[in-house]
């Protein structure tokens, strides 16, 4: 009806038009509503299936945020149970015998530096000892306080 009153309205006098002509006239109007209609239809639909989309791209951001959380507690979950198993592998009694042969050697070292370090030979008759570096600095440092 309205489509109908609009059309009146735009066209004054119908009184000499033929029937044919102004049915014909009526339904290209409506027609053109209808298309106008179908228009805003689409764009509504249009403007839906972007926010469908902008939301399922959301949805992709968050599971790929879930799937780096999950390798990531994975990940630690892993590194703790090969460290627990590394912990049981070494007693701590192995490790107070390691440390305990590694301070033997250390003394074995320090023992075989000494006998090459000692003077022998001539140079023992003599006296003659050659005095380490650090002991000659810390002489030539007194020896030049000693001036001032």
């Amino acid at each position: 009806m309205e489509v109908i009153l609009n059309f009146t309205a735009s066209h004054h006098s119908f009184d000499g038009m033929n029937p044919h002509v102004l049915l014909k006239l009526f339904f290209e109007a409506t027609q053109h509503h209808y298309i106008l209609y179908l228009k805003r239809l689409y764009e509504q639909q249009v403007e839906q299936l972007g926010n469908f989309q902008l939301r399922i791209h959301d949805q992709m951001i968050m599971l790929e945020g879930a799937k780096a959380t999950t390798e990531t507690v994975d990940a630690l979950r892993t590194g703790a149970a090969t460290m627990k198993a590394m912990q049981r592998a070494a007693n701590i009694d192995d490790v107070d015998k390691t440390m305990d042969e590694i301070n033997e050697q250390t003394d074995n070292m320090k023992q075989i530096q000494d006998a090459l370090s000692s003077p022998f030979g001539s140079a023992a008759d003599f006296g003659i000892v050659k005095k380490p570096l650090s002991l000659k600095k810390q002489q030539d440092t007194r020896c030049f306080d000693e001036r001032r």
